[in-house]
């Protein structure tokens, strides 16, 4: 999960399609805007600069991974990149089907 894509596989095409992962400040601003009207951080004032890397690609879905102890969003970030991390290599299926490893 990255600026680039919200899966690896993703994220390597789009590396590989020389994409980049940086918006402008306005645009980034209105994703903010866009995702949570009441959002603080999508106050123009609070980027100076013109430009900034996204940090997760548009479309990931915050609710689906929230934290309930979590203030902010980069709990959900670390939640989805271990789950496909632990699915990508067979992890997953194991911890789900191992009568020895369920609680």
């Amino acid at each position: 999960m990255s600026p680039l894509g919200l899966t690896a596989p993703l994220s390597w095409k789009a590396l590989l399609n020389n994409e980049s992962g940086i918006v402008s400040t306005s645009e980034y601003v209105n994703r903010l805007k866009a995702e949570d009207p009441s959002n603080k951080l999508a106050l123009p004032e609070y980027y100076p600069l013109e430009s900034y890397v996204a940090p997760i690609k548009q479309g990931f879905d915050h609710k689906k991974w929230k934290v309930a102890f979590s203030a902010n969003n980069t709990n959900s970030y670390a939640m989805a990149a271990a789950h496909e991390a632990l699915t990508d290599s067979g992890l997953m299926e194991i911890l789900q089907t191992s009568e020895d490893l369920q609680v």
